[in-house]
């Protein structure tokens, strides 16, 4: 229990360091109701947040939960502030169910009488204030108000004197989605090192991506959450990933609420996919991971898929563009053996088919079926299989639905996303053959209109830097584009701003 005009609690002073009235003006704002609740995932700074905006008011008690409080114990705590106008409670949900009885029971009755409470909560669903919220005695801030901004990062930065331009702080506000505990970790690391902010997000998430993970899952006591949160991270494209999620944001997990569905913090997807292979093969099962801008690259969890020929990896990447990642066997005929006669045709696709089998099983260690479909028609199991193309083209569709609907800072982020897979042009390594070329050419297309859109929307925000360097790049794919290299000529032509997930 902490009186606002008693001397700061060790570290309390350290904490009040990081100004942020924009966080605090967003609280006040929930001054209509007399509840405000503050939920928000681990390490989005809620602590900090109730104590700068307690050091506000004129007379304040703030008090913290102890874990898993009982009834006599919240009661006791309660009783000792009887009678102060506002009272804020830090980690309110780390009560028992019976402490958050009686909390609630209090709540219910003080605010007839014109007394007002702050609460910091991380789960939505380990304290019932669904009732409070329905009736208006309280309001609610989500982690939305909490995480860093351009200006609260660009500050941070200048604080720690980390060397960052614009595109560098909008490159940190994307990859870790202002998360604050992940933004001010990696300043901290990067000032220590004397390094600048360009290039060091990937790095630092290599070497720390775990502990972060370990940061969310630790808050958590119970082991089912634990899993099915890491097991959502690996399973995004599942339709039920999405129910999985939504229970798990309601629960306090990192997850972003969008109007095209969940997701997880971004950083976390990357950090999931680099646990041990032994831990996630055993766990979570092991995914294909199939990468066709630029250097073709085929992976099993740490296992290169091995290709005898060209036309087996072209015949892959042709079943992988196709809608549902699916196609007739009569298709792949037509396609790969044109002039053929009937015969060879047939012979030189069920030879293509053996090997593409034997080596997605040599790489898996297993039957090939679980990624790879063979009868009438040849496709892949996209439940377990990843396809840089497919979730780009994805990226594109969602950008333009929530540019549709007003909502331009959720559609900048599904562009930006599509802008980092596109790491240049289709199997630019390799060059195209025919049969791929349309295709090549049409993902080209969508990758200028990403840049368009891009430019547009920071054009429409103010943000001069951004848009001219995003007019830069297209400008860049528009002249690369017309000089057109010929086949096989290995390109770098295409090098995105955001460089991480």
């Amino acid at each position: 229990m902490h009186d606002r005009n008693d001397p700061a609690p060790q570290g309390l002073h350290l904490r009040l360091e990081i100004v942020r009235p924009r966080v605090v003006d967003a609280l006040a704002r929930l001054d209509r109701a007399p509840v405000h609740i503050l939920c928000a995932p681990p390490g989005s700074g809620k602590t900090t947040a109730l104590l700068q905006y307690a050091a506000q008011q004129p007379d304040v008690r703030v008090l913290t939960l102890p874990a898993r409080a009982s009834r006599t114990q919240v009661l006791a705590l309660l009783t000792s502030l009887r009678g102060a106008p506002l009272t804020v409670i830090d980690r309110a949900d780390a009560a028992s169910p019976a402490g958050h009885h009686v909390l609630l029971e209090r709540i219910e009755e003080d605010w007839r009488h014109g007394r007002r409470y702050l609460l910091g909560v991380t789960s939505r669903t380990a304290m019932r204030m669904q009732p409070l919220l329905a009736r208006g005695i309280a309001a609610m801030a989500d982690a939305a108000v909490l995480s860093f901004d351009f200006a609260d990062i660009e500050s941070l930065a200048r604080a720690h004197a980390v060397a960052a331009d614009a595109m560098d702080i909008e490159q940190l506000r994307y990859d870790t989605d202002g998360w604050p505990l992940a933004v001010a970790w990696l300043l901290r690391d990067v000032a220590r090192s004397g390094r600048a902010l360009r290039g060091a997000f990937a790095e630092w998430r290599a070497q720390n991506g775990h502990l972060l993970l370990e940061c969310v899952t630790d808050a958590d006591e119970r082991a089912d959450a634990k899993e099915a949160f890491v097991s959502a991270l690996w399973s995004l494209g599942d339709p039920a990933s999405q129910r999985s999620l939504d229970r798990l944001e309601a629960a306090g997990y990192p997850i972003i609420r969008m109007r095209t569905g969940l997701r997880p913090y971004r950083l976390l997807v990357p950090i999931a996919t680099d646990l041990p292979v032994g831990v996630v093969a055993e766990a979570y099962g092991r995914r294909l991971v199939l990468t066709l801008f630029g250097r073709f690259s085929c992976r099993i969890a740490d296992q290169p898929v091995g290709f005898v020929r060209r036309r087996d990896r072209n015949v892959l990447a042709y079943i992988a563009l196709a809608p549902d990642a699916t196609v007739t066997r009569a298709e792949l005929l037509a396609t790969f053996w044109p002039d053929a006669s009937r015969a060879v045709a047939s012979q030189g696709l069920r030879t293509t088919l053996y090997r593409l089998r034997h080596a997605v099983a040599d790489a898996a260690g297993c039957d090939a079926g679980r990624y790879l479909r063979i009868d009438d028609s040849v496709g892949l199991e996209l439940d377990w299989v990843s396809i840089d193309a497919r979730t780009f083209r994805r990226c594109v569709e969602l950008g333009v639905a929530e540019e549709a609907v007003g909502d331009r800072g959720a559609a900048r982020d599904h562009y930006l996303q599509a802008e980092r897979l596109y790491t240049d042009s289709l199997l630019a390594s390799e060059g195209v053959e025919p049969m791929l070329r349309a295709a090549a050419a049409e993902y080209e297309h969508l990758a200028n209109e990403v840049l368009t859109h891009l430019v547009a929307i920071y054009a429409r925000d103010g943000d001069a830097k951004l848009h001219r360097a995003f007019a830069a790049r297209r400008a860049a794919l528009d002249y690369e584009r017309r000089r057109s290299p010929a086949p096989g000529e290995a390109s770098s032509r295409w090098s995105p701003i955001m460089t991480s997930i």
